[in-house]
C-alpha cells in the first residue's frame, strides 16, 4: 500500500534550482519511459523527449507500474491526511486526488482507501482503471488482486473476494499469502499449508512459518508456487514441493530463498553452510566459491532473488549484484537495494540519497 514517503521518488533530472534538465537523456529515454521530475517544489512527468505530461503540481509522485498508471498526490496545510489519485500514461487523473493510501493496479483493480471522519477510520475498497469503485471500501486491510483473487482482512481474519467483490473464501485465516498458480499460502492458528481458489485445503497444515513471515509486510509474498515449487519448512529446515504437497527437494536447507529465474539461494551441510544457488533438480549451480570478483572470494552474509539475470549480495553492511555465473558484476558499496534489477536498471541507495544503475554500475543521479 502506497503512502506518501519521499525515499521512492524517482529523482532522475533536476539542477540545483529545481529546473528540468537533459541528462541521462538515452537513460529515460529508452529505459524509463517517464520521469518524475521536481521543479520548485513540486513534482510532475515528462516523456523520453523531455516533454512534460503532467503539470508540476504534486508533492510526492510514484513509478508508473506495469499497467500504465503512477500514483500522484497532494499535501493540504489543513490536513493531516495525503490526497492521492493515479494519473495514466497522457497524464490524466482518473479520479480527483481523494484517496489517503493507494496500490498500484494489479489485475486491472488497485486497492485505495478514504478517511471516514465519521467513524475515524479508513477503510479499504478497489477501483477500476476509470476511477470507478468496483469493491466497496469496507475491510480493515487488503492485498492486491493476483489470479481474480484479494485477500482482504474482516476483524482480524483473512478471506478472499472476486473480481467482482463476492467474498468467495470466508475470512478464517490468520495470515494468507497472493494467490499463484492456483494455490495460496495460509496459516491457521498453528501451522501452514495451501489452499485453491475455492478455499479448500489442497495441501495440509503441517508446515512452520518461514523466517520471513515475522516481516509482517503485506506487500511481500513468500514460499510461493515458482515453475511448479513452493518453499517450506519443518522446524529449522527448508525445503520444496510441489502443487501436490510431494516434497521435491528435501527438508536440508538451514537457510533459503524462493526459486527465480530457475535459481534458488540455499545454505545447508553441503554447501558449507554459506549461501549458494541450485536448479530445480537440486544441484548446485553457483557454489559459494563461484561468488567472486577477479580472483578473490565473497561470503555474502545475505543474498536475493535473481531478477533480469542480476541477484544482490550483502557483504558485510554493503550490497552489490552477481550474475548468473556467481560472478560479482556490481561491487558491494550500497547501503540497500531499493529496486530489484528490471529492463536493465536497479535502484539502490547511500544514506539518503536514491538512485539508478545499470548493469555496468554506470549510475544515474
Amino acid at each position: 500500500m502506497k503512502v506518501p514517503s519521499r525515499d521512492v521518488q524517482n529523482k532522475i533530472i533536476k539542477d540545483d534550482k529545481g529546473k528540468v534538465v537533459m541528462r541521462d537523456s538515452i537513460f529515460y529515454k529508452e529505459v524509463a519511459k517517464y520521469a518524475a521530475v521536481q521543479k520548485g517544489e513540486k513534482w510532475g512527468f515528462i516523456d523520453g523527449l523531455g516533454k512534460p505530461i503532467t503539470e508540476f503540481k504534486y508533492d510526492f509522485v510514484y513509478d508508473f507500474c506495469s499497467e500504465g498508471f503512477a500514483a500522484v498526490g497532494v499535501q493540504s496545510a489543513d490536513s493531516p491526511f495525503p490526497q492521492m489519485t493515479f494519473i495514466d500514461q497522457m497524464g490524466k487523473e482518473i479520479t480527483p486526488p481523494q484517496f489517503i493510501g493507494v496500490s498500484n493496479f494489479s489485475d486491472g483493480l488497485a486497492a485505495v482507501s478514504i478517511f471516514d471522519e465519521v467513524n475515524g477510520t479508513a477503510p479499504f475498497g478497489f477501483i477500476d482503471k476509470t476511477g470507478q469503485i468496483v469493491v466497496p471500501l469496507k475491510y480493515d486491510q487488503v492485498h492486491d488482486f493476483h489470479e481474480g483473487r484479494a485477500a482482504v482482512n474482516v476483524n482480524g481474519k483473512w478471506g478472499f473476494i472476486d473480481a467482482k467483490g463476492n467474498l468467495v473464501i470466508a475470512p478464517q485465516f490468520n495470515t494468507v499469502y497472493d494467490f499463484a498458480e492456483g494455490l495460496s499460502r495460509a496459516s491457521n492458528s498453528i501451522k501452514w499449508g495451501f489452499i485453491d481458489i475455492q478455499g479448500r485445503e489442497i495441501i495440509k497444515f503441517n508446515y512452520d512459518g518461514l523466517p520471513s513471515d515475522n516481516d509482517q509486510n503485506p506487500g511481500l509474498n513468500y514460499g510461493l508456487f515458482v515453475n511448479g515449487l513452493a518453499r517450506v519448512r519443518q522446524g529449522s529446515q527448508e525445503g520444496f514441493i510441489d502443487g501436490r504437497g510431494v516434497l521435491k527437494i528435501p527438508l536440508e536447507n538451514i537457510s533459503a530463498r524462493d526459486f527465480s529465474e530457475e535459481l534458488a539461494a540455499v545454505k545447508n551441510r553441503r554447501t558449507g553452510n554459506r549461501w549458494a544457488y541450485i536448479d530445480r533438480r537440486n544441484m548446485i549451480k553457483i557454489a559459494p566459491e563461484q561468488i567472486k570478483k577477479d580472483q578473490t572470494v565473497y561470503s555474502p552474509i545475505d543474498v536475493g532473488d535473481f531478477s533480469d539475470g542480476m541477484a544482490p549480495i550483502q557483504v558485510g553492511m554493503k550490497w552489490g549484484f552477481i550474475d548468473t555465473s556467481g560472478k560479482v558484476v556490481i561491487d558491494t558499496k550500497y547501503d540497500r537495494i531499493k529496486k530489484p534489477f528490471s529492463r536493465g536498471i536497479a535502484m539502490v541507495a547511500l544514506g539518503d540519497s536514491y538512485f539508478y544503475i545499470d548493469k555496468t554500475g554506470k549510475e544515474y543521479k
